[in-house]
């Protein structure tokens, strides 16, 4: 049996159980009537600390909340921003609360088994032996009365299964600490940082932070780009290559926003990076180290019937010993609604205009170099029972010259159309939805390049119940590559029901759903084909644990006649020990490439898995 790395973990089990102290000195008890223990009586000056929520009224009217209220509500967000559960908050009698948090381990041992033709391992990328994955993460956050918090997270890997890890035995996945209060709020380590859509939208390993007064606020970013922390420290890898693939990228960023009238948001970005040179090591780049920085300005507008954002923005991007090139950007975008109550019903149209230089150059921007084009779009619900819709853009795709292509623009334009119809008069819960996508792309000659795509389907929900039937078609014709011409229909069925045991009673809940399809392809006189289908089970009990089960075959017909088949069978099944601790079992089968020899793969992985929350 293979060994645990668990030292590795050993840092982190001192954590367990550290208690931290949150609101404020203990307040003598207050006569009835008054206001609790920890809020500020009204009139007096009060805390910086987050506001009420919507639904979370004070405890008596004309107080506010209490610290423990206002520190649950951080813990909430807090929850949402990291996507994990949030520590428990315990109140004491004091006024004070403790900070519950918690640590996470698993540990897995499985065998793999490959069965493939000798002369054609690369098949499967996996090996058989025995192996083991190790995971732990923390997250620890501390809370104060003031609303200032900090917290810390981290995640850790650690396997001999290079499927696993590619080529570490251990990886730091994830870390990152921060925190905020009233006006500011600051992170470091793996952080993610959001402006506009013309400039910064990325992932980076440094410091991100904002802060706020009034009406002004002001974000930044400072930290490098790199394929992972092993790669940014230079951790030599067990295959003895390069740790780095690419260059490290410093890179840095700026945003000033102004929020002084009522919906209007009018807001500054500048950002830049630069490749170190050399960074890369042994590594072959075949880019030069370059560097770039952009400007922008946006202007917006949030309403609940109108929606609009202008954003312009100019970029110079330069690779080493080379020309420098610069490019502009501009994008509008509105949306608004007609009719209808509470953000449902009536008529949502959209607007849209997009001018992209190819040589625009911005780190994460959401919007495609080179891409010029405009848009239009609604949602229109005239009745009840029907809902239709659709979207339409016309444009051109633009390239720049290089040294080894000239420069290209190659016009499309896109339709797409959907409507859903409610049947309930001839049998409740029954729909009808149809959809129509139709695209064509110049091909430099008379005819263009088209895409039509059409799918219908009939729906049916009915308490447990939900059925689905539907056909598609598919059909390309490319005037200049005579194998681009194609037609493809297709089907599609699913059936799904559910069972849910009674409120308060240890009762199993089940799931179970049916899925079939498949699809027949002509192309340039030539005819393959395939089916598949599957069938899920999952279940889950209050005492026992969770079980599932999902079957899955499939068919594939070439265009000369032979036929290769695939199934698949998964397992897996988990029951906890105590409230602290769990155990897994799981089992996978995949044989792939059934009816030829020398392509016929089959991957087995069977093994258990342990897990423990302190």
């Amino acid at each position: 049996m293979p060994r645990f790395p668990l030292a590795s973990w050993a840092t982190l089990l001192t954590l367990v159980h550290l208690p931290q102290a949150l609101a404020a000195t203990p307040t003598p008890p207050k006569p009835a009537g008054a206001c609790p223990v920890g809020a500020t009586q009204p009139g007096a000056p009060a805390p910086a600390a987050p506001p009420v929520q919507a639904g979370s009224a004070p405890p008596n009217p004309g107080c506010p909340a209490t610290p423990q209220a206002q520190n649950q509500q951080v813990l909430q967000a807090w929850s949402q921003a990291v996507g994990a559960p949030a520590p428990a908050l315990v109140p004491q009698g004091d006024g004070q609360s403790r900070l519950d948090w918690q640590l996470q381990i698993g540990v897995d041992a499985y065998r793999t088994d490959i069965d493939q033709p000798a002369a054609q391992a690369v098949y499967s990328p996996n090996a058989s032996g025995d192996y083991h994955r190790s995971q732990a993460s923390f997250q620890v956050q501390s809370l104060g009365a003031d609303g200032q918090r900090w917290f810390a997270q981290g995640n850790l890997l650690a396997s001999n299964d290079r499927s696993v890890i590619a080529r570490y035995s251990d990886q730091l996945m994830s870390l990152q600490i921060g925190g905020s209060g009233a006006s500011y709020q600051w992170s470091a380590g793996d952080v993610a940082t959001a402006y506009s859509l013309l400039s910064t939208n990325l992932g980076l390993r440094g410091f991100a932070g904002q802060w706020r007064a009034g009406a002004w606020s002001v974000q930044g970013h400072l930290g490098t780009l790199a394929e992972s922390w092993e790669a940014l420290a230079q951790r030599t890898p067990l295959d003895g290559r390069p740790a780095r693939s690419s260059y490290l990228r410093d890179v840095q960023g700026l945003k000033l926003q102004y929020e002084g009238w009522t919906g209007w948001q009018l807001y500054l970005t500048h950002q830049s990076y630069e490749d170190q040179d050399g960074s890369q090591g042994e590594a072959q780049v075949w880019m030069a180290p370059a560097e770039a920085r952009s400007m922008t300005v946006g202007l917006s507008y949030q309403a609940p019937e109108l929606q609009a954002q202008l954003e312009t923005g100019r970029s110079r991007f330069q690779e080493k010993a080379a020309e420098a090139r610069t490019g502009q950007a501009t994008l509008l975008n509105l949306n608004g609604r007609l009719g209808g109550q509470n953000g449902s019903g009536g008529l949502a149209w959209r607007l849209g205009a997009n001018d992209v230089a190819a040589h625009y150059s911005s780190l994460g921007a959401m919007a495609t170099p080179g891409l010029k084009e405009v848009s239009t779009g609604f949602d229109w619900q005239p009745e009840p029972w029907l809902s239709l819709g659709g979207d339409a853009r016309a444009g051109k795709q633009r390239t720049a010259a290089t040294a080894w292509s000239d420069a290209t623009s190659t016009p499309f334009e896109s339709l797409l159309l959907r409507g859903n119809v409610m049947l309930n008069e001839w049998l409740q819960g029954l729909s009808l939805q149809a959809q129509d996508m139709r695209t064509w792309q110049d091909s430099g000659v008379a005819a263009d390049r088209s895409l039509v795509h059409t799918q219908l389907s009939l729906n049916l929900a009915q308490g447990n119940w939900f059925a689905m039937a539907g056909l598609t078609r598919s059909t390309m014709k490319d005037p200049v590559n005579a194998w681009g011409n194609s037609r493809a229909p297709g089907w599609m069925m699913s059936l799904s029901r559910n069972w849910s045991g009674e409120p308060g009673v240890d009762a199993w809940s089940l799931s179970t759903q049916l899925m079939l399809n498949g699809q027949r392809q002509d192309s340039a006189g030539q005819r393959s084909s395939s089916q598949s289908g599957s069938f899920a089970v999952t279940g889950q009990h209050p005492r026992w644990g969770q079980l599932s089960l999902n079957l899955q075959a499939g068919s594939f017909t070439l265009p000369s006649g032979q036929e290769l088949q695939q199934r698949a069978y998964v397992l897996d099944a988990s029951h906890p020990l105590t409230r602290q601790s769990a155990l897994r079992i799981y089992w996978r089968l995949n044989e792939r490439n059934l009816g030829q020899a020398d392509l016929a793969t089959r991957e087995q992985t069977g093994g258990l898995q342990l897990s423990l929350t302190l």
